[in-house]
């Protein structure tokens, strides 16, 4: 009884099911368009919010130990995990030595 072609079929149900493009080309009385906008932009500002919270859990050096020039320094900064341990560590060669990122073990404890 449907005459439409498949790919008809599949554009109107992106159009009427689809999260993003159902803002632009679904008509619904009860959930206006601006609504829907606001919605889909409120989702987006929380996801980007809730990113930028963990995203020292997933990415936790930010290069700061490579700038540290003596054990002192690098021995200061302590790890973003809250668990007292340092965040960077010196290793030294000879007479000078370099501060480099300590990285967490994937255990989470």
């Amino acid at each position: 009884t449907n005459k439409a072609s498949p790919l008809e079929r599949f554009l109107n149900e992106v159009k009427h099911r689809h999260r993003w493009a159902g803002v632009i080309y679904h008509y619904s009385d009860t959930f206006s368009r601006p609504l829907r906008i606001l919605s889909l932009a409120t989702n987006v500002i929380l996801v980007l919010f809730i990113q930028s919270i963990t995203y020292t859990l997933s990415n936790p050096d930010d290069g700061s130990c490579s700038f540290f020039t003596n054990q002192n320094a690098c021995e200061v900064p302590k790890s973003s995990f809250g668990n007292g341990d340092n965040k960077c560590l010196w290793t030294s060669s000879g007479g000078s030595g370099t501060c480099s990122f300590i990285e967490p073990s994937n255990s989470g404890t």
